[in-house]
């Protein structure tokens, strides 16, 4: 069954396993529960569907359908008014359910096409879908004209289910030897129409009944794939993937062992479909060889790095630690990134040991590339190097704080935090909205691959930060360096900001002046704290929005006091 969606043949197969597998009452209670969801207009449509006793709702047989003769005229017809600009394609903003008059001609079109194909008048229904999808390509281009949503996404017509169909009929309506070549340029055409990877599986399971020599289809389908085409990046990416399907069609894994051997070095994909398959199929250490032979064969480091992510995620599924956590430092050095550092920390339990900290710490240091020294700053303060990290945010460029390379998201908070020693970051507060970056909670797309163990406990970034904090105490006079520095940081963002007129900024910035306040409440210093926002408030005295956005935040703090429009405090 394919993965994007129930095609027509498997659905109507797991329609008939589950209702001979259920009961009568089960069987009854589900439709009914799904009856009392339903939107009023669909009741008395569905009500007159499971009520119907009538034999020519049944399917009807090819010799009882009757070619729609007109339908490929109208089809032409209709591309040709869509050509010339016959349909106006004005809406009116105020009423939702409008749309252009051809949405509503173009899906009776396909609607009709769909019954002639269902009816296995091929033929006729590759015709009409061909010029059906001519059309549709003609009414994108009018759409993004008229900036209009995507015509494909405002016709009912279900287009990837439609694309299936229609390769289907030019399949079976085309010659054997000319099959591959002419099936390759409809599905090329129609790459951007639907979902892109529409290909074998998905013709296979748009009816019933079996594709016509396929697997000697199969053989010359592979071959043309595997030459070489003129082609832009997207196209090959498609491509690729469709000569993956067929091998693996055609000869399972070995077919993809083979390739792999062929093609791995510059097709990596081979490696991801791979591991897929074979952790589908429940083979753990299959997909763990996989795994380690792409890593070996593929030349693109980022490549490398993500099969030693999904190599670490299958190790520790069967049960070996050592090995996953291997991986994890082995992903980490492919392509270091916060998410690695705390998947490795992680996996490893805790954070891992000072010596090997400064190692990488060395080893990023060596790469003399400035997108890691947001990293290098994690790594220092997790060792209680924490003079190193300010330092860098005092020299770093105050507008420039960009993902990975500024240190500014992750030592701006843990100044505030250390230099107020603050235990428990309070909820909805600035402090809690600008250490968010620190915590780095990350949705791992092997959680979808593998079922991951639900009592495994993850940890954060803040956490081992937290830890360190406790083996590596600030002193006292380094608190008031931090807040300092923490408060020169913020001023200078700040000045930048209004400088370069990014008001965009202005939610933001705020944030970072309502968590100074908040430390400094939460240290004792609440002087210390009003100070810098009566500053900021005096020195942008016609920042209007910015002043707004200073008081909205001071007063929605679970830490501060009310603030009047004037800047007094009301309590």
């Amino acid at each position: 069954m394919n993965i994007k969606s129930i095609d027509l043949a498997p659905f109507l197969g797991e329609i008939e396993n589950v209702i001979s597998s259920i009961s009568h009452d089960r069987l009854k209670k589900n439709v009914i529960a799904y009856a009392r969801d339903l939107a009023p207009a669909k009741r008395f449509e569905f009500l007159q569907i499971i009520a119907l006793d009538d034999e020519s709702f049944d399917d009807q047989t090819p010799e009882e359908y009757v070619t729609d003769e007109s339908l490929l005229d109208e089809a032409t017809a209709y591309y040709k008014n869509i050509m010339k600009g016959a349909y106006s394609h004005d809406l009116d903003i105020n009423n939702p359910d409008d749309v252009p008059a051809w949405v509503d001609d173009m899906d009776i079109l396909f609607d009709r096409a769909d019954e002639a194909f269902l009816y296995e008048d091929r033929e006729l229904a590759g015709k009409v879908y061909a010029v059906l999808f001519d059309s549709l390509h003609v009414a994108e281009e009018i759409a993004v004209e008229h900036q209009l949503y995507s015509a494909q996404d405002m016709i009912i017509t279900d287009v990837s289910q439609a694309k299936a169909r229609y390769f289907r009929s030019v399949y079976e309506g085309t010659s054997v030897d000319e099959r591959p070549q002419t099936l390759l340029s409809a599905l090329k055409k129609n790459f951007p129409i639907g979902h892109s990877r529409i290909g074998l599986m998905d013709i296979r399971e748009s009816c019933p009944a079996d594709l016509k020599d396929f697997y000697k289809f199969l053989t010359s389908w592979i071959d043309l794939l595997k030459k070489d085409h003129e082609e832009d990046d997207f196209e090959i990416r498609l491509r690729n993937w469709l000569l993956r399907e067929a091998v693996y069609l055609k000869d399972g894994f070995k077919g993809l062992e083979d390739l792999a051997s062929e093609q791995g070095e510059s097709h990596p994909e081979i490696y991801y479909d791979l591991v897929a398959y074979y952790v589908k199929d429940n083979k753990l250490k299959e997909a763990e060889d996989a795994a380690r032979n792409g890593i070996e064969r593929i030349a693109v480091t980022h490549q490398k790095a993500v099969l030693a992510d999904w190599l670490a995620e299958l190790e520790e599924k069967d049960g070996h630690h050592k090995a996953a956590i291997d991986a994890r430092k082995q992903a980490w050095r492919f392509e270091p990134t916060q998410e690695r550092l705390v998947n490795w920390f992680n996996n490893n339990g805790k954070v891992i040991s000072n010596d090997e900290l400064e190692a990488e710490i060395v080893f990023l240091r060596k790469q003399g590339n400035p997108r890691f020294v947001r990293l290098v700053c994690m790594l220092e303060l997790l060792i209680g190097e924490y003079d190193l990290p300010r330092k860098a945010l005092i020299t770093a460029d105050p507008l420039g704080w960009r993902p990975e390379s500024h240190p500014g998201e992750i030592v701006l908070p843990f100044l505030l935090i250390a230099g107020a020693g603050v235990k428990d970051i309070p909820e909805e507060s600035s402090l809690k909205f600008v250490s968010e970056e620190m915590k780095s909670i990350f949705i791992r797309w092997q959680a979808h691959l593998i079922s991951g163990n639900k009592s495994q406990e993850l940890h954060t970034y803040l956490d081992y930060l937290k830890e360190s904090l406790e083996k590596n105490p600030v002193a006292e006079d380094q608190k008031d360096t931090f807040l300092a520095t923490a408060r020169t940081a913020i001023l200078d963002r700040i000045r930048a900001v209004v400088t370069e007129g990014l008001d965009h900024l202005f939610p933001s910035v705020a944030h970072l002046a309502v968590a100074f306040a908040e430390a400094c409440f939460i240290a004792g210093h609440k002087e210390q704290g009003l100070k810098l926002i009566n500053n900021i408030r005096n020195m942008y005295i016609r920042q209007t929005s910015l002043r707004n956005e200073i008081r909205t935040l001071f007063n929605l703090s679970p830490v501060l006091p009310s603030l009047t429009v004037q800047g007094q405090l009301t309590h």
